[in-house]
Formats: C-alpha cells, sequence, structure tokens
C-alpha cells in the first residue's frame, strides 16, 4: 500500500498536488504524506463498513438500550482490522519518531494509539462493547481531513480556498463524531448504571479507558483545531482588509 502510493499515486495522479509533491516536499515530508494517504484510505473505507455493519446488524436498534454482548463475525472482523492498522501505523511513528513530521505529534498518538489497540483487542477477546468500537472505528472518518490539512500547509497551499474548506469541514465533522457523538453513546451505559443492571468487569476497564485516556485526547486536538481554525479566520479577514485599502 504505502509503496503503492509512493510509487503510483503521490508522484502521478493528484493533478497539481503531484508537482508540488515532488517539488516542495522532503524525502522525509513525502514519506509522511504517504503514509497519511494510506491511514486515509483505510479510514475511508473501515468507517464506512462500521456504519453498514450498524445499520446491517441492527446495533443500535434498540437505542437507547444496548445488548454490550452483541458480537457478530463482521464486527469481529472490522475491529481486526482496525487494530491491524493501529499496530502498522504504531510502529512507522516508533520507526520514524525522531523525524520532523512525527516528533511534534509522537507523545499523543503513541499514547492513543497503544489505548486503541489494547481497547480493541480487549472488545475482540472477552466480547464486548463491539456497538461501541463500531462507533470508534467510525471515528476514522476525520483522518482524511486531517491529512489533506497537513499536505495543503505543507505545499503552501493554506492561503487557499480548498485549505479553508477542508478546515471548516474537519472542525465541525470532529465536534460531532469525536466530542458529541462519544458523549452520546455513553447514554446506554449510564441508563444501565440507573436500572442496576451489572456489567462485566472488561466492560468497566474497556469504557474506563476509553472515557479517561482518549476522549481527553480528542478534546485537546479539538482545542488545537478551533486555535487554528480562528488563525486562519484572522488571516482572511487580514486578507479582506489589506484589498480593500
Amino acid at each position: 500500500y504505502y509503496h503503492f502510493f509512493s510509487y503510483c499515486i503521490s508522484p502521478k495522479f493528484l493533478g497539481k498536488y503531484s508537482i508540488k509533491y515532488l517539488k516542495l516536499l522532503t524525502s522525509e515530508q513525502k514519506a509522511y504524506w504517504n503514509t497519511s494517504f494510506v491511514s486515509s484510505s483505510h479510514a475511508l473505507v473501515i468507517s464506512g463498513f462500521a456504519v453498514y455493519t450498524v445499520i446491517i446488524d441492527k446495533f443500535w436498534s434498540d437505542w437507547p438500550q444496548l445488548n454490550m454482548n452483541m458480537t457478530t463475525p463482521l464486527s469481529h472482523q472490522i475491529n481486526h482490522i482496525a487494530n491491524g492498522y493501529f499496530l502498522y501505523d504504531l510502529c512507522l511513528t516508533i520507526y520514524y519518531r525522531k523525524e520532523k513530521s512525527w516528533k511534534k505529534s509522537y507523545p499523543t498518538v503513541m499514547i492513543h494509539h497503544s489505548v486503541v489497540f489494547i481497547a480493541n483487542w480487549s472488545i475482540c477477546h472477552f466480547n464486548v462493547g463491539h456497538a461501541y468500537a463500531l462507533i470508534g472505528v467510525f471515528c476514522e472518518l476525520t483522518t482524511p481531513f486531517v491529512n489533506n490539512r497537513w499536505l495543503l500547509h505543507s505545499i503552501r497551499e493554506n492561503k487557499t480556498v480548498a485549505y479553508f474548506v477542508n478546515g471548516i469541514v474537519l472542525v465541525c465533522l470532529w465536534f460531532l463524531v469525536r466530542i458529541i457523538l462519544p458523549l452520546i453513546s455513553f447514554y446506554p451505559l449510564w441508563i444501565d448504571t440507573q436500572r442496576g443492571i451489572e456489567q462485566s468487569w472488561s466492560v468497566f476497564v474497556i469504557v474506563g479507558m476509553t472515557y479517561t485516556i482518549i476522549y481527553p485526547l480528542q478534546l485537546y486536538w479539538f482545542s488545537k483545531l478551533i486555535a487554528g481554525a480562528i488563525r486562519a479566520m484572522k488571516s482572511l479577514d487580514d486578507g479582506v482588509a489589506n484589498k480593500n485599502e
């Protein structure tokens, strides 16, 4: 996959972006973009299958009741694929940890990927929480926009309409998918607690890892996105003001 994007897609089939990819990016940045291209492809496919599985296997059909022990062959397969990707990206992050493009996000990515990998492994091993795991997989839908933002900024397209639109979509999608959706999905567990329905210890461990480690990271990254959006809006306003002078 990585080599396919490195030698076929990125240098040849991205239109004007391929030209800038070849001329403006360093070897290290090209490697980062090509691994990002892999993550974008994975995100689009796996998030689509997650939605399909939730609908076709009726994981959320009894809302606000959720069967924490419900699993299907497809939900197992999706979780295994997602975990395979996180392990792959975790290894790449460790390998490239000293490179500039990876270095800044290295600590948070290591925490995120390690915890998600352990949580997903536990979900598959103990056969619990697949309804929640599929929501977590769906959160990957924001990944292509994160990667596009990095590329557009790196090839000096950060003053373009494409960069601005990608940023707006990213902020809105992140808020809906990674901030609001996890809060909504916590509601069935709260209902079960109020009704005195006991969950297994594995459920508490998995949910605990998710909402005490992963969710705060989503809030942290969202704060960075908001700060970037404010800077972009200010830059746009300054540009309009300069044109009017």
